[in-house]
């Protein structure tokens, strides 16, 4: 094995490092402390701030500079490491080694070469540059000025190009106007984070801002067996003790069965019929039309249906045309800000901190909402959206109301504590350092 294509190597891969962490810094930097900068009586300072002021071109020339590095990387470590493996094969199959076994060997060297890569190159210099930002950009500028000035007719050629490609699918291009990814907010957010000028809870709540779009309003919607709705021929009396005792103001209203609803009643257009002796009650007569939307619709969407027709709830239907359940605007809202507990809720949270790794879940808490609580994965293939319907599906069967059966599943150990109404109710949660398995 030839080593002087490994060792030429190392330039472009240091050169890659060095510019991965630059331009991290300057990203950091971009739009937490430029107008700062801009005032400061720090040259090198200044002289950022004026290079930040239309970062476009300096950082998409750094990338592109960091991708050309990266190929050299690849292309010489790669053909050096399987040149050597592919060599040694004839000693292993005695003989000619086979097409699949070098096809093999390529591709393993490959792999290898990206993973190390990504570790030495990109990983390392981003987490160092995040936690550094200025004195990493105070020693990365120049070199990234350099690069970016290198590349410049390379990154024009390509963003011509891709400018021309987009027209041809119809497709609008940026021009000139700043582009900010998710990705770079969501960095500058951690650094916040780390750096304590960011609360976790702020860092929670911008998280769950981009993942508002993504979600579905199944995954926010009370279930139709936790709803409350009366029927068509309810009494004045009853609808008002159903409104009382659950603390709700707007209540559906079905004909022959949940499925079948025919819109909405709000309580304050009753007030003036309480207390009224003899009255002839028609529930039909002040119902409200009912907003119905689809368990595929996306919470983003509901937003702005319940802006545009001034309502705060929805009958959610499933792709059979039956109830699913119902969303309102405070669902929406608790998937951003977390839990709303009123005075009317009940008093058990749905996530309830004993110790140390240790909670107890409603069974209605989410399957994504216990990983990130754990930092696990869980189940990717369930049917089920609930922990307390994983559980079910991993037990085969619904625990009776006696019965508390344990199981581990990612190193965490659940039990059941309570069922209700054929569904687990509610769950302890623990982390667990040892294997375990399904106990009754």
């Amino acid at each position: 094995m030839d080593p002087y294509p490994s060792m030429m190597a190392l330039l472009p891969a240091l050169l890659s490092a060095l510019l991965c962490a630059g331009r991290t810094a300057l990203t950091v930097l971009k739009d937490q402390s430029v107008k700062k900068m801009a005032s400061s009586e720090d040259r090198r300072e200044r002289s950022i701030a004026r290079l930040l002021e239309k970062p476009a071109a300096l950082l998409d020339g750094v990338k592109l500079a960091c991708f050309f590095c990266n190929a050299a990387v690849v292309l010489l470590v790669h053909n050096t490491l399987s040149g050597a493996v592919v060599h040694l094969l004839p000693r292993l199959f005695s003989g000619a080694a086979p097409a699949w076994a070098v096809l093999l060997t390529h591709v393993l060297v490959f792999m290898i070469v990206i993973f190390l890569l990504d570790v030495l190159c990109t990983q390392l210099p981003y987490r160092a540059a995040s936690r550094r930002p200025r004195g990493a950009a105070f020693a990365l500028v120049g070199l990234c000025r350099l690069a970016a000035f290198v590349m410049r007719p390379f990154a024009a050629a390509g963003a011509t190009a891709a400018e021309l490609l987009s027209r041809l699918f119809g497709a609008r291009g940026d021009d000139e106007t700043e582009r900010v990814t998710e990705e770079e907010i969501r960095m500058m957010v951690d650094v916040g984070n780390e750096k304590g000028a960011i609360e976790q809870s702020e860092k929670d709540m911008i998280n769950n801002i981009f993942e508002f779009d993504d979600r579905n309003v199944s995954e926010v919607m009370t279930h139709r067996t936790d709803m409350t709705a009366v029927p068509k021929d309810v009494t004045i009396d009853r609808i008002v003790a159903i409104a009382i005792e659950a603390g709700f103001s707007r209540i559906p209203v079905y004909d022959e069965d949940i499925d079948d609803i025919m819109g909405i009643v709000y309580v304050k257009d009753l007030l003036c019929l309480i207390g009224t002796p003899g009255v002839d009650f028609d529930a039909q007569k002040y119902m409200r039309p009912a907003l119905f939307v689809p368990e595929s619709m996306s919470c983003v969407d509901l937003f702005a249906q319940f802006k545009q027709k001034k309502v705060m709830v929805a009958i959610v239907v499933d792709e059979y045309g039956g109830t699913a359940g119902i969303a309102s605007m405070e669902d929406l809202l608790e998937s951003i800000v977390g839990n709303i507990q009123d005075e009317y809720d009940d008093e058990d949270e749905e996530i309830c901190k004993l110790s140390d790794g240790v909670y107890t879940l409603d069974g209605a808490v989410s399957i994504e909402d216990v990983e990130r609580l754990f930092d696990i994965e869980l189940d990717e293939d369930s049917e089920y959206d609930t922990i307390g319907g994983l559980l079910i599906e991993k037990l085969e069967r619904i625990p009776s109301p006696h019965e508390h059966p344990a199981l581990e599943l990612s190193g965490v150990r659940f039990t059941v504590l309570l069922v209700e109404d054929r569904r687990i109710a509610r769950i302890r949660a623990e982390k667990s350092s040892t294997p375990g398995q399904e106990t009754a």
